[in-house]
C-alpha cells in the first residue's frame, strides 16, 4: 500500500481501463464502490486496456478495434462522431491506486445500503435554439423522501425545455405526490409536456442513464493534516470523475486543469477506485465530402434555418389550436400542463424537427469549444474521428501537508548590461487546515557544474503565517526589489540562456518548500529556470517583428509545429526526440499553431533544456484559426467559441502552466485571425508587458496596454513577453491582417533569392513539399498505394502530376505548379517506379528547402528579420510540408534545413550567382577565407579558387566573389560546386556547402547514367553500446583517384574529429564532444579496433547523395508476402545525404536505440552506391 505520508507527486499512467459508455450497464457509483471492472491483462468485455494520457481512438486502436487510421485508407472505415454522435465516443476510464492517509478523527464513512439516489440525466446537445441543456432528476429514499428535479444550462441563448412527466417506475410511484422543482437557471423561453412514455417525451435525442450513490454520513470533517489532490492536466472535453463512490463534475475545456480534494474520499483500507467518464467536445462537425479547413463551416448555415423553422412550427401550431382535434384545447398555454397521449401530429412534428436538428448538431464547428480545431480535417490531414476525445494529458495524485504551493511565477530582472540580476518570485499558499499556519518558506537555487557537481548559489528561508482555510499571495523578496537586501535573490554575472546558434544555454535549478510548525515539510516544487530577457517589437528598417534576447537581435529561422501526434500520443520520449531532430537543423523558433495543442510542460521541458547547444524559442497561440474563426463562406463562428469566459480560463490557465519556461517567446493570440473583441481586449490586458520589459522602441499601438505599475513583475500573469493578437498581424506577414503569408508549393530555387519572391519583412509560414523515402511509403500504405503520380504533359509544356487515390488522401503536393514551375522531378529523369520516385523527390527537397533558408538569409536584416517554414513535420503520415516522417524518419530536407541555416555559412546566391558568407553571431568573423572548387562527372576538378582573407561583421551577410564557372566556354552542362569556409591558420572548416548544378537552359538528367558509375569507398566504423543504446561514428573516405587540382588545394581533403555537420566554431569541438560521450558510456562495449569495409571501384568521381540508415536483420518481405520495415527509428544523425569529391573524408555520428534482442546494421546507399552495404553491429 502507498501511504500518502510523503510529500510529493505520483503519475497515474499504468492500469487503466476504458469501455464505451453505451455499453457498461453500472453507474459510476457501482463501478467506485461494489461492481468494479475486473483488472487482469485480459480484462472481460466491454472493457479494454486503455491509452491514458491518451485517447478513445488511441485505446481503440491498441486494442485492435480499428484498423490503424494513418495507414492507407483505414481511416474511411473508421466511424465518424458526425454518424455516430457524440455517445458513441463516450467512454469510461476506469483504474485503482493505493493511497492511505493516517487519519485523525476520521468521519465514518457511509455504506451503500445507508441512502440510494437514483439519477436520471438527459443531454441536450447544443443547437442554435436551445443551449446546452441537462435534465437532472434524483429520487432520494432515504428517511424524507422527496424528488428533486434540476435543469442545467450553460449559459448563452438559453431556451431550456422541462418536462413533467409520470413515474412508472415503482420506487417513483410512491414518491409521485412528494417532488419539488428547481431551476437554476433563467431561460428565454420554456415549455413543458407530458407524456406516459417511459416517463419522457422530448424532442431532441435523448440519452439517459441511471446511477446510484452513497450520500450519508459527514465527510467534510477533516481528515488529519495530511491533503491529497487529484489531478487532470488535461480532458477533453468534459468528465464526470467518480471515486469511492463519490461524483465530480469536471467542466468543459481542453486547455484546463482540474484539481480536487479527495482527502476525505480516500478508503481507509488505502484500495481506492476511479473511474471517469469522458465526454466529446459539444461540437464535433460534420466532415463535408470534400473536406475542407476546420471542416463544415460552408453546410452549416441552411441547416440551421432548417432547424430553426422546424422547431418554430411546432409552438405556433399548438397555441393555434392545431392539436384541437387530438384531444387538446383552444388555447396554447395549456400546452405547459397536459395529461393525454402524445398527439399524432405533434410525433409528426417532431420527428421532423429530430432529423432537422440531428443534422444541424453535427454540422456545427469544432472552434465554438474551447479545443484542438485541426480535428475536423484541415489541407494536410485527414479528420480525426473521435476529435481528441480523452484523457489526452497526466493524471497525478499529490499529497501534501497543511499547506500547499500553486504555481509560481519566476522572473529575473537584469541591470548594468546583465551583469547584475535578481530573481523574482510570487506563489500561492493555501492553508486547508482549522488552525493558524505558522510557515518557513524556503527556497534555493542551484546550478550544474561539471562532473554532476550543483553549486547552490542562493538558500534563502522566509516566516510567513497563513490563516486558517484561505489563500495567500506570496512574493519572493518580501520588499521592493529596488532596494537591495540580503533577502534578495541576487545574482552577479548570471549564467544566461541562449537560444539554439546564440550561445551556451544555462539553467538554474529552483526549489522551492513550504515548512509548518508542528508538522514539518508541507509541500515542495521545482522547476528549472534561465536567466535571459526576451524583447519583441516591429523592426522601423523592414517593417517585420524582431527579436532580442539578452540583447541581441536573433534572425529567427524555424518551422511551424502542429503536434506530434494526432492520436495524442504524447510520450517524453518522441518530445525528446521531436525536439532534437528541430534543433539539429539549427531552427531557432517553432511556432505552436493556433489550430494545435497549448503544448505540453515536457515538450518545452526539452526545447529549454535537451542537449549542449539545442535550445529553441517558442511562441505558442490560442485556439483561434481563421479556417474555423471568422471566414468561410457563409463565415464561420464570426463571434469565436461560444462560451468566452472559458476560453478565457483556459488562456490564463495556460499561462501559468508554461510561462517559468526559459524557451517561451511569444503568446499570440490566434491563427491568421483575431481573438473576438472582447477575448482580444482581456488577452492584451493580461499579458501586458510590465514596465522592466518595455522595450524602448515599443509602438504606440503596444504601448497603450503597458502598465506603469512598479510593483513586482512576478506578480503580473506574465509580464515578460509580448502578445500578439494574430499571426498576420503587428510585424507579421503585412501586419494588417490580408493573406500575405505562403505560398505552399514547389518554387524554382532561384525564385527564393529575388527581391520580388516576397515582400514582407516576417513570413510566418511558407511551406513546399515533402514525399518521404520509399521505406515509408511502403510502411504506412498498402501495395495500392505504391505506384507512383502520372505525369500528364499539357500543351503548354507543363507536367501535371496525378497522385494515386491514396496519395490523394494522405494530401500529396506534386512537385510541379502547372503554368509557374516545370517538374521538378522530371528534371532528373522520368521516374521508373516509386524507389526512382523518392531518391528524386529527396534531391528536390535538399535542395527546395536548403534554398529557402539561404534565399531569406541573403536579406538578413536588410529586408527580412525572420521566416517560418509551413511546417516542419507531420502528425500522422501526411505527404507535404515536413523534415521527417510520422515514423520519424528523415528527408533529405533535413539536411537541406541544416545546411542552410548554420550560424557561420558560405552559400552560392542563386539568383545572382555570388559567393556569400553569413554570420549569424555576435562576433566578428576574421581572417577567413572561402575555397571554391567545380567538379565534373568524370571526378575532374575544372576550377578552383581561394580568396583573400576576409573580415564578416557580426550579424551581416558578405557578398564576397562571382562564381564565373558557368560563364567558362568550356563549362559542363551538369557539375558540382563545393565551398569551404576556413581559417587559414589553421585550416579549420568553419562550413561547407555542396551543390549540383546546371547550366541556365539545361536540366539534370545526365545525372541518370552518373547512377552507373562505381566510386571507390573506404568505410571505417568505430561503435561503442550501452544497453540498447548505440553510439556509432561511421567515417567515409573517397578513394577516388585524385584530380590535378588536388596539389592546389588550401584546405585538406578531411576535416578530422568533425562529424557534426556543423563544423568548429572555435567554442567547442566535436571530436571533444565524442570523447564525452564515450567517457560517459562509463562501462560501454566499445570495440578495441576500427572496422573498415572497403568497395572497390573503377571509376573515379564525386560519390553523390550518400546516406546511411539503422536497421534490424530481418527481411522486408514478412512472411505473408506484406512488406516488414525493418528500419530503427528513430536514428539521429550528424549529416546524412551527404556527397564526398575524389579524396575527401566525412565522419559521421550515429545514435538510436535499438530493440532488445535485435541485430542493429548499418546500411550506406547512394546515388551511385547502389549496393547497401552494411556494417553489422
Amino acid at each position: 500500500m502507498a501511504a500518502a505520508g510523503a510529500v510529493g507527486k505520483r503519475v497515474l499512467d499504468t492500469g487503466w481501463l476504458a469501455a464505451r459508455s453505451t455499453e457498461v450497464t453500472l453507474t459510476g457509483v457501482q463501478l467506485t464502490t461494489t461492481q468494479p471492472p475486473a483488472a487482469g491483462p485480459d480484462p472481460a468485455a466491454p472493457w479494454m486496456s486503455a491509452a491514458v494520457p491518451g485517447t478513445v481512438l488511441g485505446t481503440l486502436l491498441k486494442n485492435k478495434l480499428i484498423p490503424d487510421p494513418f495507414y492507407g485508407l483505414n481511416n474511411e472505415a473508421i466511424v465518424d462522431i458526425a454518424d455516430a454522435g457524440r455517445e458513441y465516443y463516450t467512454f469510461w476510464f476506469f483504474t485503482t491506486f493505493q493511497c492511505a492517509l493516517v487519519r485523525r478523527n476520521a468521519p465514518v464513512l457511509p455504506t451503500f445500503a445507508d441512502r440510494v439516489v437514483l439519477e436520471r440525466r438527459i443531454h441536450v446537445p447544443v443547437c442554435p435554439v436551445l443551449d446546452s441543456a441537462q435534465l437532472y432528476c434524483s429520487v432520494d429514499c432515504g428517511q424524507k423522501p422527496f424528488m428533486k428535479v434540476v435543469l442545467q444550462s450553460s449559459g448563452g441563448i438559453a431556451a431550456c425545455i422541462f418536462f413533467l412527466f409520470k413515474l412508472s417506475a415503482l420506487v417513483w410511484e410512491k414518491l409521485y405526490d412528494n417532488w419539488a422543482i428547481s431551476f437554476p437557471l433563467t431561460p428565454r423561453f420554456c415549455f413543458f409536456l407530458l407524456s406516459p412514455i417511459q416517463g419522457f417525451f422530448f424532442l431532441p435525442p435523448i440519452h439517459g442513464r441511471a446511477s446510484f450513490c452513497s450520500t450519508s454520513g459527514d465527510i467534510s470533517g477533516e481528515s488529519g493534516n495530511q491533503h491529497v489532490t487529484l489531478n487532470f492536466r488535461g480532458i477533453n472535453y468534459s468528465a464526470e470523475m467518480y471515486l469511492n463512490g463519490h461524483k465530480e463534475v469536471l467542466p468543459k475545456g481542453m486547455f484546463r486543469r482540474h484539481t480536487i480534494d479527495i482527502t476525505d474520499i480516500l478508503n481507509p483500507d488505502g484500495n481506492n477506485l476511479l473511474a471517469v467518464l469522458v465526454h466529446p467536445p459539444d461540437h464535433p462537425g460534420r466532415i463535408p465530402p470534400q473536406g475542407g479547413q476546420g471542416g463544415d463551416h460552408e453546410v452549416s448555415q441552411t441547416l440551421n434555418k432548417m432547424y430553426i423553422i422546424a422547431y418554430a412550427f411546432f409552438p405556433l401550431w399548438w397555441c393555434s389550436g392545431g392539436n384541437k382535434s387530438y384531444g387538446g384545447t383552444q388555447n396554447g398555454l395549456h400546452m405547459f400542463f397536459f395529461q393525454t397521449h402524445v398527439p399524432l401530429g405533434i410525433l409528426l412534428i417532431k420527428e421532423i424537427a429530430n432529423v432537422c436538428l440531428h443534422i444541424s448538431l453535427w454540422t456545427f464547428q469544432i472552434g465554438k469549444d474551447v479545443a484542438t480545431q485541426y480535428v475536423e480535417g484541415w489541407d494536410w490531414i485527414c479528420p480525426i474521428r473521435d476529435r481528441n476525445t480523452g484523457i489526452w494529458d497526466e493524471v497525478s495524485i499529490s499529497t501534501t501537508g497543511p499547506v500547499n504551493i500553486t504555481d509560481p511565477h519566476l522572473v529575473s530582472t537584469f541591470h548594468d548590461d546583465f551583469k547584475r540580476s535578481y530573481l523574482h518570485c510570487t506563489l500561492q499558499l493555501e492553508n486547508k487546515s482549522s488552525w493558524i499556519a505558522d510557515c518557513a518558506l524556503k527556497i534555493q537555487v542551484s546550478t550544474e557544474l561539471e562532473g554532476n557537481i550543483c553549486l547552490v548559489e542562493h538558500l534563502q528561508s522566509y516566516s510567513i503565517t497563513v490563516p486558517a482555510h484561505s489563500y495567500l499571495q506570496y512574493t519572493i523578496p518580501p520588499v521592493s526589489f529596488l532596494i537591495f537586501q540580503a533577502t534578495h535573490l541576487f545574482f552577479y554575472k548570471p549564467n544566461l540562456w541562449w537560444p539554439n546558434g546564440m550561445g551556451k544555454q544555462s539553467l538554474y535549478n529552483v526549489e522551492i518548500s513550504v515548512d509548518v510548525k508542528g508538522f514539518g515539510e508541507s509541500d515542495s516544487w521545482n522547476h528549472y529556470f534561465g536567466f535571459r530577457k526576451i524583447e519583441s517589437t516591429i523592426d522601423d528598417s523592414t517593417g517585420g517583428r524582431i527579436f532580442k534576447v539578452n540583447g541581441e537581435p536573433i534572425f529567427i529561422r524555424g518551422g511551424n509545429w502542429i503536434l506530434s501526434d494526432g492520436l495524442l500520443r504524447l510520450t517524453k520520449e518522441r518530445y525528446m526526440t521531436d525536439i532534437k531532430f528541430h534543433a539539429d537543423m539549427n531552427f531557432n523558433m517553432l511556432r505552436c499553431w493556433g489550430g494545435g495543442l497549448a503544448e505540453r510542460p515536457d515538450f518545452y521541458h526539452f526545447c529549454d533544456v535537451y542537449g549542449w547547444k539545442h535550445f529553441v524559442q517558442v511562441w505558442q497561440e490560442f485556439w483561434i484559426t481563421g479556417d474555423v474563426d471568422g471566414r468561410g463562406i457563409p463565415v464561420s463562428n464570426p463571434d469565436g467559441p461560444l462560451d468566452h469566459d472559458l476560453f478565457l480560463l483556459c488562456a490564463r490557465d495556460t499561462v501559468k502552466l508554461l510561462r517559468n519556461h526559459a524557451s517561451l517567446a511569444l503568446w499570440v493570440g490566434g491563427n491568421e485571425q483575431v481573438p473576438p473583441v472582447d477575448i482580444n481586449k482581456a488577452l492584451k490586458n493580461d499579458l501586458k508587458l510590465h514596465p522592466m520589459f518595455v522595450s524602448k522602441h515599443a509602438s504606440n499601438s503596444q504601448e497603450k496596454y503597458l502598465s506603469e505599475e512598479s510593483t513586482d513583475p512576478s506578480k503580473y500573469l506574465d509580464g515578460t513577453r509580448v502578445y500578439v493578437q494574430g499571426s498576420m498581424w503587428d510585424g507579421f506577414a503585412n501586419g494588417k491582417g490580408n493573406f500575405t503569408d505562403g505560398p505552399y508549393e514547389i518554387q524554382y530555387p532561384e525564385s527564393f533569392f529575388k527581391d520580388s519572391f516576397y515582400k514582407y519583412g516576417f513570413n510566418p509560414e511558407v511551406g513546399s513539399v515533402g514525399v518521404p523515402v520509399a521505406a515509408t511509403i511502403r510502411a504506412t500504405m498498402p501495395p495500392e498505394g505504391w505506384s507512383i503520380p502520372i505525369f500528364k504533359k499539357r500543351i503548354d509544356g507543363y507536367i501535371k502530376e496525378v497522385p494515386n487515390p491514396i496519395w490523394d488522401y494522405h494530401k500529396f503536393i506534386p512537385y510541379s505548379k502547372p503554368g509557374k514551375v516545370h517538374d521538378q522531378i522530371e528534371l532528373y529523369g522520368h521516374p521508373k517506379d516509386l524507389d526512382d520516385f523518392c531518391e528524386k523527390a529527396q534531391l528536390v527537397n535538399y535542395v527546395q528547402y536548403r534554398a529557402l533558408l539561404e534565399g531569406w538569409t541573403s536579406f538578413m536584416w536588410t529586408k527580412f528579420t525572420g521566416v517560418l517554414i509551413w511546417k516542419t513535420q507531420n502528425p500522422w503520415t501526411g505527404l507535404r510540408g515536413q523534415f521527417y516522417d510520422h515514423l520519424q524518419d528523415h528527408t533529405a530536407g533535413f539536411y537541406g534545413c541544416r545546411c542552410a541555416a548554420e550560424p557561420i555559412h558560405v552559400q552560392l546566391n542563386l539568383a545572382s550567382y555570388f559567393i556569400e558568407v553569413v554570420n549569424t553571431t555576435a562576433d566578428e568573423l576574421a581572417d577567413v577565407a572561402v575555397e571554391i572548387s567545380v567538379w565534373d562527372l568524370d571526378g575532374a576538378s575544372p576550377y578552383y579558387k581561394v580568396t583573400e582573407k576576409i573580415v564578416v561583421p557580426p550579424k551581416k551577410v558578405k557578398q564576397i566573389i562571382e562564381m564565373k564557372y558557368p560563364k567558362m566556354k568550356d563549362a559542363k552542362p551538369v557539375y558540382f560546386l563545393l565551398l569551404k569556409l576556413f581559417r587559414p591558420s589553421d585550416n579549420g572548416i568553419l562550413s561547407r556547402n555542396f551543390y549540383w548544378l546546371h547550366l541556365p537552359g539545361q536540366d539534370y538528367k545526365l545525372l541518370e547514367q552518373y547512377q552507373q558509375k562505381n566510386i571507390p569507398l573506404k568505410i571505417y566504423s568505430e561503435v561503442s553500446v550501452s544497453g540498447t543504446k548505440h553510439k556509432l561514428r561511421m567515417t567515409v573516405e573517397n578513394k577516388s583517384k585524385t584530380s590535378v587540382a588536388e596539389s592546389r588545394r588550401s584546405v585538406p581533403t578531411t576535416d578530422p574529429g568533425d562529424a557534426s555537420g556543423s563544423h568548429n566554431t572555435g567554442k567547442e569541438t566535436t571530436g571533444s564532444l565524442w570523447r564525452k560521450i564515450h567517457s560517459s558510456l562509463g562501462g560501454a562495449r566499445s570495440s578495441d579496433n576500427l572496422r573498415t569495409l572497403e568497395v572497390n571501384g573503377a571509376d573515379s568521381g564525386v560519390a553523390f547523395f550518400l546516406h546511411f540508415s539503422v536497421h534490424t536483420s530481418g527481411s522486408s518481405t514478412a512472411k505473408d508476402g506484406r512488406y516488414n520495415d525493418t528500419r530503427i527509428l528513430p536514428v539521429h544523425y550528424s549529416d546524412n545525404y551527404f556527397s564526398l569529391t575524389p579524396g575527401e573524408k566525412a565522419a559521421i555520428d550515429i545514435s538510436f536505440e535499438a530493440p532488445p534482442g535485435s541485430s542493429p546494421r548499418v546500411v550506406l546507399r547512394g546515388w551511385n552506391h547502389n549496393l547497401d552495404h552494411a556494417v553489422m553491429i
